[in-house]
Protein backbone atom coordinates (compact mmCIF):
# COMPACT_ATOMS: atom_id res chain seq x y z
CA UNK A 1 0.00 0.00 0.00
CA UNK A 2 1.39 3.41 -1.00
CA UNK A 3 2.35 6.05 1.56
CA UNK A 4 1.72 9.78 1.27
CA UNK A 5 2.60 12.60 3.68
CA UNK A 6 0.61 15.83 3.84
CA UNK A 7 3.46 18.33 4.21
CA UNK A 8 2.73 21.73 5.76
CA UNK A 9 6.26 23.13 5.83
CA UNK A 10 6.64 23.34 9.62
CA UNK A 11 8.56 21.46 12.31
CA UNK A 12 6.27 18.43 12.48
CA UNK A 13 6.18 17.95 8.71
CA UNK A 14 9.94 18.27 8.32
CA UNK A 15 10.54 15.84 11.19
CA UNK A 16 8.01 13.39 9.72
CA UNK A 17 9.86 13.51 6.39
CA UNK A 18 13.10 12.65 8.21
CA UNK A 19 11.30 9.93 10.19
CA UNK A 20 9.91 8.21 7.09
CA UNK A 21 13.25 8.40 5.29
CA UNK A 22 15.12 6.95 8.27
CA UNK A 23 12.55 4.15 8.54
CA UNK A 24 13.05 3.38 4.86
CA UNK A 25 9.36 3.89 4.10
CA UNK A 26 8.94 4.77 0.44
CA UNK A 27 6.51 7.66 0.20
CA UNK A 28 5.58 10.89 -1.54
CA UNK A 29 5.19 14.14 0.40
CA UNK A 30 2.81 16.78 -0.94
CA UNK A 31 2.74 20.50 -0.15
CA UNK A 32 -0.19 22.62 -1.37
CA UNK A 33 0.88 26.12 -2.45
CA UNK A 34 -2.12 28.48 -2.41
CA UNK A 35 0.09 31.53 -2.91
CA UNK A 36 -0.39 33.11 0.53
CA UNK A 37 1.96 31.17 2.77
CA UNK A 38 4.48 33.21 4.69
CA UNK A 39 7.56 33.92 2.52
CA UNK A 40 9.71 32.24 5.18
CA UNK A 41 7.90 28.97 4.49
CA UNK A 42 8.56 29.19 0.73
CA UNK A 43 12.23 29.96 1.38
CA UNK A 44 12.54 27.00 3.70
CA UNK A 45 10.78 24.62 1.31
CA UNK A 46 13.26 25.54 -1.42
CA UNK A 47 16.16 24.93 0.97
CA UNK A 48 14.66 21.67 2.30
CA UNK A 49 14.05 20.21 -1.14
CA UNK A 50 17.59 21.08 -2.21
CA UNK A 51 18.92 19.31 0.88
CA UNK A 52 16.74 16.24 0.31
CA UNK A 53 18.00 15.93 -3.26
CA UNK A 54 21.64 16.30 -2.11
CA UNK A 55 21.05 13.43 0.33
CA UNK A 56 19.57 11.18 -2.33
CA UNK A 57 15.98 11.52 -1.07
CA UNK A 58 12.88 12.43 -3.03
CA UNK A 59 11.93 16.11 -2.72
CA UNK A 60 8.53 17.27 -1.50
CA UNK A 61 6.04 17.58 -4.36
CA UNK A 62 4.71 21.13 -4.49
CA UNK A 63 1.31 21.47 -6.13
CA UNK A 64 -0.55 24.64 -7.07
CA UNK A 65 -3.68 24.98 -4.96
CA UNK A 66 -6.30 27.19 -6.59
CA UNK A 67 -10.09 27.11 -6.44
CA UNK A 68 -12.48 27.66 -9.34
CA UNK A 69 -16.18 27.93 -8.63
CA UNK A 70 -19.00 28.34 -11.14
CA UNK A 71 -19.09 32.11 -10.74
CA UNK A 72 -15.35 32.49 -11.34
CA UNK A 73 -13.62 33.14 -14.64
CA UNK A 74 -10.39 31.49 -13.52
CA UNK A 75 -8.94 29.53 -10.60
CA UNK A 76 -7.90 31.70 -7.67
CA UNK A 77 -5.34 31.40 -4.89
CA UNK A 78 -6.30 31.98 -1.27
CA UNK A 79 -5.85 35.77 -1.09
CA UNK A 80 -7.55 36.40 -4.45
CA UNK A 81 -10.40 34.10 -3.41
CA UNK A 82 -10.87 36.03 -0.17
CA UNK A 83 -10.84 39.34 -2.05
CA UNK A 84 -13.48 38.14 -4.50
CA UNK A 85 -15.70 36.59 -1.83
CA UNK A 86 -15.07 39.54 0.53
CA UNK A 87 -14.31 37.24 3.43
CA UNK A 88 -11.43 36.38 5.75
CA UNK A 89 -10.19 32.99 7.02
CA UNK A 90 -12.03 32.03 10.20
CA UNK A 91 -10.80 30.22 13.31
CA UNK A 92 -13.97 28.17 13.84
CA UNK A 93 -14.97 27.13 10.32
CA UNK A 94 -11.44 26.73 8.90
CA UNK A 95 -12.86 26.57 5.36
CA UNK A 96 -9.52 27.81 4.01
CA UNK A 97 -7.70 24.70 5.28
CA UNK A 98 -10.26 22.45 3.62
CA UNK A 99 -10.38 24.30 0.29
CA UNK A 100 -6.72 25.19 -0.14
CA UNK A 101 -4.80 22.46 1.72
CA UNK A 102 -6.73 19.26 2.44
CA UNK A 103 -8.74 19.05 -0.78
CA UNK A 104 -5.96 19.80 -3.31
CA UNK A 105 -3.53 17.44 -1.56
CA UNK A 106 -6.18 14.72 -1.41
CA UNK A 107 -7.16 15.09 -5.08
CA UNK A 108 -3.50 15.01 -6.13
CA UNK A 109 -2.97 11.79 -4.17
CA UNK A 110 -6.07 10.28 -5.76
CA UNK A 111 -4.62 11.06 -9.20
CA UNK A 112 -1.69 8.80 -8.29
CA UNK A 113 -3.91 5.87 -7.30
CA UNK A 114 -5.90 3.32 -9.24
CA UNK A 115 -9.68 3.34 -8.91
CA UNK A 116 -10.62 1.78 -5.57
CA UNK A 117 -7.01 1.73 -4.36
CA UNK A 118 -6.42 2.71 -0.74
CA UNK A 119 -3.33 4.39 0.69
CA UNK A 120 -1.63 5.36 3.95
CA UNK A 121 -2.20 9.05 4.57
CA UNK A 122 0.37 10.41 7.04
CA UNK A 123 -0.35 13.51 9.12
CA UNK A 124 2.39 15.14 11.21
CA UNK A 125 0.73 15.59 14.58
CA UNK A 126 3.08 15.33 17.56
CA UNK A 127 2.25 13.25 20.63
CA UNK A 128 1.72 16.48 22.62
CA UNK A 129 -1.40 17.12 20.53
CA UNK A 130 -2.74 13.59 20.53
CA UNK A 131 -6.28 14.96 20.77
CA UNK A 132 -5.99 16.28 17.19
CA UNK A 133 -5.15 12.86 15.75
CA UNK A 134 -8.65 11.91 14.70
CA UNK A 135 -9.65 10.65 11.29
CA UNK A 136 -12.93 12.18 10.01
CA UNK A 137 -15.98 10.14 11.02
CA UNK A 138 -17.95 10.79 7.83
CA UNK A 139 -15.27 11.70 5.28
CA UNK A 140 -16.15 13.18 1.90
CA UNK A 141 -15.62 10.93 -1.14
CA UNK A 142 -12.10 12.19 -1.86
CA UNK A 143 -10.90 11.03 1.59
CA UNK A 144 -12.64 7.65 1.85
CA UNK A 145 -9.73 5.78 0.29
CA UNK A 146 -7.23 7.05 2.87
CA UNK A 147 -6.05 5.26 5.98
CA UNK A 148 -4.97 7.98 8.39
CA UNK A 149 -1.59 7.43 10.02
CA UNK A 150 -0.28 9.40 12.98
CA UNK A 151 3.11 7.78 13.57
CA UNK A 152 4.29 10.43 16.03
CA UNK A 153 1.26 9.71 18.21
CA UNK A 154 1.69 5.96 17.80
CA UNK A 155 5.38 6.16 18.79
CA UNK A 156 4.86 8.89 21.42
CA UNK A 157 7.15 11.37 19.65
CA UNK A 158 6.69 14.90 20.98
CA UNK A 159 7.31 18.24 19.32
CA UNK A 160 10.51 18.57 21.36
CA UNK A 161 11.58 15.20 19.95
CA UNK A 162 10.84 16.53 16.46
CA UNK A 163 13.08 19.56 17.02
CA UNK A 164 15.88 17.28 18.20
CA UNK A 165 15.33 14.97 15.22
CA UNK A 166 15.78 17.88 12.81
CA UNK A 167 18.93 19.06 14.60
CA UNK A 168 20.41 15.57 14.66
CA UNK A 169 19.75 15.15 10.93
CA UNK A 170 21.62 18.39 10.24
CA UNK A 171 18.76 20.42 8.76
CA UNK A 172 18.05 24.06 9.52
CA UNK A 173 15.03 24.57 11.75
CA UNK A 174 11.89 25.47 9.77
CA UNK A 175 9.90 28.59 10.67
CA UNK A 176 6.34 28.35 11.95
CA UNK A 177 4.25 27.48 8.93
CA UNK A 178 1.06 29.29 8.00
CA UNK A 179 -0.31 31.93 5.66
CA UNK A 180 0.04 35.65 6.27
CA UNK A 181 -3.74 36.08 6.60
CA UNK A 182 -4.09 33.21 9.07
CA UNK A 183 -6.19 33.99 12.18
CA UNK A 184 -4.03 31.59 14.24
CA UNK A 185 -0.75 33.45 13.68
CA UNK A 186 0.69 35.28 16.70
CA UNK A 187 0.67 39.07 16.61
CA UNK A 188 4.45 39.16 16.31
CA UNK A 189 4.14 37.49 12.90
CA UNK A 190 2.01 40.38 11.62
CA UNK A 191 4.49 42.89 12.99
CA UNK A 192 7.33 41.05 11.31
CA UNK A 193 5.32 40.98 8.08
CA UNK A 194 4.94 44.77 8.33
CA UNK A 195 8.67 45.22 8.75
CA UNK A 196 10.00 42.64 6.28
CA UNK A 197 7.21 42.15 3.72
CA UNK A 198 5.39 45.52 3.46
CA UNK A 199 3.68 44.61 0.17
CA UNK A 200 2.11 41.50 1.69
CA UNK A 201 1.13 43.48 4.79
CA UNK A 202 -0.67 46.02 2.58
CA UNK A 203 -2.52 43.21 0.81
CA UNK A 204 -3.68 41.78 4.14
CA UNK A 205 -4.78 45.23 5.28
CA UNK A 206 -6.63 45.81 2.00
CA UNK A 207 -8.47 42.51 2.49
CA UNK A 208 -9.75 43.67 5.87
CA UNK A 209 -10.83 47.00 4.35
CA UNK A 210 -12.76 45.30 1.52
CA UNK A 211 -14.47 42.84 3.86
CA UNK A 212 -15.58 45.47 6.34
CA UNK A 213 -16.81 47.90 3.71
CA UNK A 214 -19.26 45.23 2.62
CA UNK A 215 -20.21 44.35 6.19
CA UNK A 216 -20.86 48.00 7.02
CA UNK A 217 -23.18 48.28 4.01
CA UNK A 218 -25.11 45.30 5.38
CA UNK A 219 -25.26 46.75 8.87
CA UNK A 220 -22.91 44.13 10.27
CA UNK A 221 -20.15 44.62 12.83
CA UNK A 222 -16.41 44.62 12.25
CA UNK A 223 -14.47 41.43 11.58
CA UNK A 224 -10.90 40.76 10.59
CA UNK A 225 -8.01 38.37 10.37
CA UNK A 226 -7.48 38.69 14.14
CA UNK A 227 -9.67 40.10 16.93
CA UNK A 228 -8.67 43.66 16.05
CA UNK A 229 -7.46 45.40 12.85
CA UNK A 230 -3.95 44.31 11.89
CA UNK A 231 -3.01 47.99 11.60
CA UNK A 232 -3.82 48.39 15.31
CA UNK A 233 -1.86 45.24 16.17
CA UNK A 234 1.19 46.65 14.40
CA UNK A 235 0.82 50.05 16.05
CA UNK A 236 0.58 48.42 19.48
CA UNK A 237 3.93 46.81 18.82
CA UNK A 238 5.66 50.10 18.11
CA UNK A 239 8.41 51.22 20.45
CA UNK A 240 9.34 54.87 20.59
CA UNK A 241 12.59 56.49 21.73
CA UNK A 242 13.99 60.01 22.14
CA UNK A 243 15.92 61.34 19.18
CA UNK A 244 16.64 64.87 20.44
CA UNK A 245 17.24 66.83 23.60
CA UNK A 246 13.78 68.40 23.55
CA UNK A 247 12.12 64.98 23.76
CA UNK A 248 10.92 64.52 20.17
CA UNK A 249 10.23 60.85 19.51
CA UNK A 250 10.29 58.58 16.51
CA UNK A 251 8.73 55.18 16.12
CA UNK A 252 10.99 52.24 15.37
CA UNK A 253 8.24 50.81 13.19
CA UNK A 254 7.81 53.60 10.68
CA UNK A 255 6.22 53.46 7.25
CA UNK A 256 7.88 50.83 5.11
CA UNK A 257 8.25 51.23 1.34
CA UNK A 258 5.82 49.18 -0.70
CA UNK A 259 5.87 48.50 -4.44
CA UNK A 260 2.72 46.45 -4.80
CA UNK A 261 0.63 49.34 -6.14
CA UNK A 262 -2.18 49.08 -3.58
Amino acid sequence: MKHFLSHGGGVNSVAYEIYLNEKGIEHESVFADHGADNPKTYQYMEYFNDELIKRGCNPVTIIQAKVKEKTMDEPLGLLEYCMLKQTVPQRMLRWCTEKFKILPVSLYINSKLEEGEKCNYHIGIAYDEEHRAKAPQNPPPHLRNKIYRYCFVEDKITRFDNVEMIKKAGFKMPPKSGCYVCPFQPNKELRELYMKEPCLYEKAKKLETIVNKRRKEKGLGWTGIKNKPIEVIVQEGQIFFDISEDGDTEYILGNKPCNCGL
